[in-house]
């Protein structure tokens, strides 16, 4: 069998932003559903791939259907050996040497793919596959958005496996050629909006896929685009680079658990020689009562690769793992990654004592020159890190709470199409970057192609090497395949409605939408406030992230998220105030930041759209209007008034926003041609809540509250890919690459100057909060909100929710009827 492997992809634009396009064109991972066609015991001699994320067992299946049912069986999708693959011709790309081969290429681009056995077609964790428990694909009418299905999964990966001749599963985890991230590829906006709109052809699917290549000298990670797929007919077009070999080295991706697991071997020799075991026992009490935990995010600086590793207790008494941490850490230092024969233990830290290399601490220990002090006797108390429930003297306590009951359900939802009382949109789960809503229409018109989250980054701080260095891009752990069947009544209201776990339900906002009382009991009116509530809720190590949009009467849309979780801590001693609290006897709660960026790409009355800026101001009227001096001084006007200033934004140069509260702006994406009734461009308006941003030195999307820019359909579609694995010392964010070259060219990022006249704009947007621990964090900390609002400025000609059912009016305190007999609308 054979597949067509196309030359990487050459245009102008590409060239143009190549920096951009090596770090911005990957999609997310498809490693949440485990729908692909799982392996037999025995691996193939020829074909399998490598792990899609950073928890993998080894090749026997038992542990395998474990890590499913512990992290999502998703992750496991691209790591076993598929089958049914071989035979035929085949082309090959081999990353490692950076050259093609291709032999007989095929005529058809639509190459058949053979079934896959039954023993390959589904794992069985319990009583539920992986697909029904953590895919759980909703049912109704399919769309182009939605994720692959399990034949898709399955075709890719053996096409790949196939064209790519990729390695057995078994392989060295470090110098194999395997698939390490697959996705669905979304269909062009263009190809999206003749299908929705005009009726045109339904949108082929494809997938994007990122594969290792390790078998040659320089490892390094490449991009594909498979397809078309046909999952009726189980064939697949073409496999297509889109990245050129050697371009994006493999450190920028996070390593998979077979390279974890090969780093905790490299470490044993160290931490299991005689003289570190009886250290161990002196300064900790025991050896069995400990484990260490590599830094998930594997630094780099100056082309090396290294792990930091810190130690801390283990025990099963506690919720939180991460409780207990030991003075004691070390790194190791990868270089060359694909040689471990050269790689070496450094930077040994025992209480802020320092030892170049673990030969120097282990001589120390023997020659007595290390300053042993042991820590306290490990009795944790068994309620400190739980959340088992604590006594309680609250009245009432036992009484059920206040429910949200809606005895008919006002929206509908088939497959991922949910509508409500005017509004229309569709939502699914980013297997990388969760939760992301297509086609919002409110009204019948269009407001926005897509609402998402793009990425989540957590920003630790502190004294050692293992803290100081927790700068952290959460989707490269796959968050949208970390999620799990939400618990109604907690996470939901009961009544909601669960898919792809996500919840629909309205809710009472318990505040009116609006009302007046003309305070002589002349008449009283008011309405309701409802709100349509998506919601997706995933945990990443020590917390757990909410995403969720929330759909109003009046045309607006709240988005945001929300953290909740547990502590991250370090061991505490009295020169570690300055990074965080001290919450027990021996931890010190680390000072870190939560940011959130989404993409906000707004369509009002088409593409062809403008950013529309006002500014409050106060200043002399004879700045404001003309002719203002010959106002009558007995009028009394003050010299100074407050006023506004219109202004459409010329390029991406000028709309890059840093809020400040003394200088009001308002942000409007409008029509550059549609105006309302009374002569203004419709649009909506992009309300920031001005958030912190990033203090950081490094850059990162947190630089900015809000970066307006010009669509690209290539290489601008997503915030980051599953690639970027930002560190603070090798920064490749595209949308803060905004620096300009030597002769004052444009910069290569999102933002780089170009034109926001008429033109299909996106709104970048980030949240965060900073996180200054304290002792009521802990076991858990409360949930804590960011949100952004998106709302009608001048789009209609009045208040568009005056028409609501949930509208109530008084007149002398007698209820009246809410509908005239005649049409008192002004032309909505």
């Amino acid at each position: 069998m054979a597949h067509n492997v196309k030359p990487p992809r050459h245009d102008a634009h590409a060239d143009a932003h190549a920096d951009a396009a090596a770090t911005a064109t990957a999609d997310e991972l498809d490693s949440s559903a485990c729908l692909a066609p799982l392996a037999p015991l025995a691996p193939s001699s020829t074909s399998s791939t490598s792990s899609s994320t950073a928890r993998r067992s080894g090749s026997s299946l038992v542990p395998l259907v474990q890590l499913a049912a512990a992290f999502g069986c998703g992750i496991l999708a691209a790591n076993l050996n598929l089958g049914g693959a071989g035979g035929g011709q085949q082309t090959a790309v081999r990353g490692g040497s950076g050259t093609s081969s291709s032999s007989s290429r095929p005529t058809s681009t639509a190459q058949e793919v053979p079934p896959a056995s039954a023993g390959e077609r589904q794992l069985q964790t319990g009583e539920e596959s992986c697909a029904t428990s953590f895919a759980r694909e909703s049912s109704g009418d399919s769309s182009p958005w939605d994720r692959l299905s399990s034949s898709e999964r399955s075709l890719v990966v053996q096409a790949l496996r196939s064209a790519l001749s990729l390695d057995p599963y078994d392989s060295d985890p470090f110098e194999v050629d395997a698939v390490r991230a697959y996705e669905v590829d979304e269909p062009d906006k263009a190809a999206m909006l003749e299908y929705l709109d005009h009726g045109g052809p339904r949108p082929p699917r494809h997938a994007r896929a990122w594969v290792y290549h390790g078998s040659g000298e320089d490892d390094h990670m490449m991009e594909y685009r498979v397809g078309p797929i046909d999952a009726a007919a189980r064939t697949v077009g073409d496999i297509e680079p889109l990245t050129e070999p050697g371009s994006v080295p493999a450190r920028t991706m996070m390593v998979d658990y077979q390279q974890r697991r090969a780093i905790r071997n490299a470490v044993d020799g160290f931490v299991y020689h005689p003289t570190m075991q009886r250290f161990l026992v002196d300064a900790f009490g025991s050896t069995n009562t400990l484990e260490w935990s590599l830094h998930e995010n594997e630094l780099q600086a100056d082309s090396i690769r290294y792990a930091n590793i810190a130690y801390r207790r283990k025990t099963s008494l506690l919720d939180n793992i991460l409780a207990y941490p030991l003075p004691l850490e070390f790194r190791l230092n990868m270089d060359p990654s694909n040689d471990r024969s050269q790689w070496q233990i450094v930077n040994v830290l025992y209480r802020h004592e320092y030892f170049a290399t673990s030969n120097d601490f282990i001589r120390a220990l023997e020659d007595g020159n290390v300053s042993i002090v042991p820590t306290e006797p490990f009795s944790p108390n068994p309620f400190w890190q739980t959340l088992n429930r604590r006594q309680s003297d609250r009245p009432n306590n036992d009484v059920a709470p206040a429910t949200n009951i809606q005895p008919t359900k006002r929206y509908t939802v088939k497959g991922g199409r949910v509508e409500w009382l005017g509004w229309s949109f569709h939502v699914k789960n980013r297997l990388r970057t969760a939760m992301a809503i297509h086609d919002v229409s409110f009204m019948g018109d269009r407001i926005a192609y897509e609402l998402s989250l793009q990425e989540l980054q957590a920003v630790y701080t502190g004294r050692s090497a293992y803290m100081a260095n927790k700068y952290l891009f959460d989707s490269v752990f796959r968050y949208g395949s970390l999620n799990r069947p939400l618990k109604a009544g907690v996470d939901c209201p009961t009544q909601a409605t669960f898919f792809d776990n996500i919840c629909v339900f309205e809710h009472d906002a318990g505040v009116p939408l609006w009302r007046k009382d003309d305070q002589g009991n002349r008449f009283y009116a008011g309405a309701k406030s409802t709100q349509l509530v998506v919601r997706s809720i995933f945990p990443v190590g020590n917390y757990d992230y909410l995403v969720e949009a929330k759909f109003s009467l009046d045309g607006s849309i709240d988005m945001g998220f929300s953290a909740t979780g547990q502590l991250y801590m370090s061991y505490y001693d009295e020169t570690e105030e300055a990074f965080g609290t001290k919450v027990h006897d021996e931890a010190l709660a680390n000072v870190h930041a939560h940011f959130a960026a989404f993409k906000v790409d707004l369509d009002i009355l088409g593409q062809n759209n403008c950013v529309e800026k006002t500014e409050v101001k106060y200043g002399p009227r004879t700045e404001i209007i003309s002719g203002t001096e010959k106002d009558h001084p007995d009028l009394h006007v003050p010299e100074k008034n407050m006023y506004i200033r219109r202004t459409l934004v010329e390029s991406e140069d000028e709309a890059r926003v840093k809020i400040n509260n003394q200088a009001p702006v308002q942000w409007k994406v409008a029509s550059c041609s549609e105006k309302n009734r009374w002569g203004y461009h419709k649009g909506y308006d992009v309300i920031h809540p001005n958030t912190p941003l990033g203090i950081m030195d490094e850059p990162s999307f947190n630089d900015f509250h809000m970066i307006f820019s010009q669509r690209k359909e290539h290489d601008e579609e997503y915030l980051t890919t599953p690639v970027d694995f930002l560190t603070i010392n090798e920064p490749v964010l595209p949308v803060v690459d905004l620096t300009r070259t030597a002769d004052g060219s444009k910069a290569t990022g999102i933002s780089n100057g170009e034109s926001l006249n008429n033109t299909d704009i996106v709104t970048w947007i980030s949240l965060g909060f900073y996180h200054v621990p304290r002792a009521e964090d802990n076991p858990v900390t409360n949930i804590v909100s960011s949100h952004f609002r998106l709302t009608p400025n001048n789009y209609f000609d009045e208040n568009p929710s005056i028409d609501l059912g949930q509208t109530e009016r008084y007149s002398s305190g007698q209820k009246v009827e809410q509908i005239p007999s005649g049409d008192c609308s002004i032309g909505l």
